[in-house]
């Protein structure tokens, strides 16, 4: 018997999802609110980072991860760090690294491009992993007896509330259509691989589209490339389960 079968024979603990996600919210809603980015700015005044205030909100669903794994004896995972494939998922996971370093990002720091599409690239793959060990590594298997459907829109739900992004008719509109349809996309990628690193990358991608300045022609061509070596990995290069 699979670990998802078994998943279907056993009750969400719900008591678990509370502590995390209260936990998670608490946390990282220090940085999200803007409450502590002030400290955070003064201790990173003259590095590039200083601006990308959102960092230090990944420790919220980390450190929440981290609990109720801690906690919770019996908690099935079918999702860890490498998943089914750890070569092909370390592949997968720094392609976008390697693509936008190549091709470098335009930026008002006077920076090389390609320096700084390499190190603001990784910088944010190691914040989506830390972040995605709650979303995907923890809470995607914490839900599984849902349907796929509500445990995706779900979780997509909880991530848009996570955000504190309360202050705008976007906010309340378009931005949680945007984070279900992240969950869904993310959900999807995640049950392929197994792998809460490759959410972290597709989640990294989605921030190196959309929070490293204005979309430019260069940007949009990484970004493609990176979703075709991604459909070409997942076409031509097989989990080793499934190799004979």
């Amino acid at each position: 018997m699979t670990k998802e079968n078994i998943h279907k024979d056993v009750n969400i603990k719900w008591h678990f999802v509370v502590v995390f996600y209260v936990v998670a919210f608490s946390l990282s809603g220090l940085f999200n609110s803007g409450f502590l980015n002030s400290y955070y700015q003064t201790l990173t005044k003259g590095y590039f980072i200083s601006d990308l205030t959102y960092l230090p909100a990944c420790l919220g669903t980390l450190i929440a991860a981290l609990l109720v794994l801690l906690l919770d004896k019996f908690h099935i995972r079918t999702i860890n760090f490498l998943g089914n494939s750890p070569l092909k998922n370390i592949a997968t996971s720094i392609t976008p690294i390697l693509v936008f370093s190549l091709v470098g990002l335009d930026n008002n720091y006077k920076l090389n491009q390609h320096y700084f599409a390499f190190s603001f690239a990784a910088i944010n793959l190691i914040y989506a992993v830390m972040e995605e060990i709650g979303w995907r590594g923890y809470l995607q298997d914490a839900l599984r007896p849902l349907s796929e459907k509500y445990r995706f829109l779900l979780i997509g739900l909880l991530w848009w509330a996570w955000h504190f992004r309360y202050n705008t008719t976007f906010d309340f509109t378009v931005f949680p259509l945007i984070c279900v349809a992240g969950s869904f996309l993310i959900g999807q990628f995640t049950e392929k691989s197994k792998s809460f690193f490759t959410a972290g990358a597709m989640h990294c991608l989605i921030i190196l589209l959309t929070n490293s300045g204005e979309p430019t022609k260069d940007k949009m061509m990484a970004g493609g490339l990176t979703i075709l070596i991604w459909v070409g990995i997942g076409k031509w290069w097989k989990p080793e389960s499934e190799q004979s």
